[in-house]
């Protein structure tokens, strides 16, 4: 059991802008907001997120209520209240924009192909895996 890891990925849409905080002079900053997410296409789950210090100011500047962002971070539940009170806290995000503003390239025997670049996905057929992959192919090329 010693290699567990608490390590979460989660995509979704913020809810509202997020908020930036400053506990008193000197401290860092941390900024909130809630991401919507669908479980199973069944229902819609919210969790609340928290970003620190330098991630924070970026968030705070950079995103906004509708954005569609992939968070990775830490699943955290402190007590509020007497309850555990569930939330993440975020080492990183990444902006997901819709497939209808991505130029892919082309996809050919299970990889995307963009310039010199090439991605093997496999038999990938999880929407959000490529559009993840096609982001940082765009990235590189």
């Amino acid at each position: 059991m010693s290699n567990l890891v608490n390590d979460v990925r989660l995509s979704g849409r913020l809810t509202v802008n997020p908020k930036l905080y400053n506990l008193s002079e000197g401290e860092k900053p941390y900024a909130t907001f809630n991401l919507a997410f669908n479980k199973k296409n069944t229902s819609t789950e919210y969790i609340p997120i928290i970003f620190w210090d330098h991630l924070a100011n970026f968030v705070a500047k950079e995103l906004k209520k509708g954005d569609k962002v992939l968070i990775e971070g830490d699943l955290q539940y402190p007590l509020k209240n007497g309850k555990p009170h569930l939330s993440i806290l975020g080492r990183t995000y990444l902006p997901i924009q819709e497939s209808n503003d991505l130029d892919i390239g082309e996809i050919k025997d299970n990889s995307i192909i963009k310039g010199t670049n090439k991605l093997n996905i496999g038999n990938i057929t999880d929407e959000e895996i490529i559009k993840e992959a096609i982001l940082s192919l765009k990235e590189k090329g």
